[in-house]
């Protein structure tokens, strides 16, 4: 005969509300993250852009988990002063983890390919090669809208 807990043990063990709680936090932290994101890339894509030269292009095997770093260095002119920088785009959470391969990405950004920059008007020494949100920014958003939808309904449907 399997014992059971008293009524205010179980209780305590599981606290839907809490989850829920917990869920819509996340929800909240993911939806801000992606609007943060969503802010830049808007922003970036009205940039003026600049002719760019690629000057480097690497992918590194990282020592400390999966993946590769990688590292492309170009250089931009605007109004007569040259710029470098390394940022390619906009990146999210977990974006190591639906990375290109090392091959692709280095035949896609070898050095001497000209390029364009979107560079900021006020700081010219920001600038980006791809004005887009990185695409795991919405995955990781809908997963996380979609967990406190799930919590939520489960709360409220099947513990009242």
């Amino acid at each position: 005969m399997a014992a059971t807990l008293p009524t205010h043990e179980r209780n305590t063990m599981f606290n839907p509300q809490s989850a829920a709680i917990v869920s819509l936090l996340f929800a909240a932290g993911a939806t801000g993250l992606f609007i943060v994101r969503l802010r830049e890339s808007r922003r970036a894509r009205a940039w003026p852009t600049a002719d760019a030269v690629i000057l480097t292009s690497t992918a590194q095997r990282r020592q400390n988990g999966p993946g590769y770093d990688f590292v492309v260095s170009y250089e931009y002119t605007v109004d007569g002063s040259k710029y470098v920088s390394t940022r390619i785009g906009f990146s999210g959470p977990f974006d190591d983890r639906w990375q290109p391969t090392p091959e692709s990405m280095l035949a896609t950004y070898p050095p001497g390919l000209g390029i364009l920059a979107h560079y900021c008007p006020e700081r010219p020494e920001e600038a980006v090669l791809v004005p887009n949100v990185h695409p795991t920014v919405l995955l990781v958003l809908g997963i996380c809208v979609g967990m406190a939808l799930f919590t939520g309904f489960r709360y409220l449907f099947f513990y009242y």
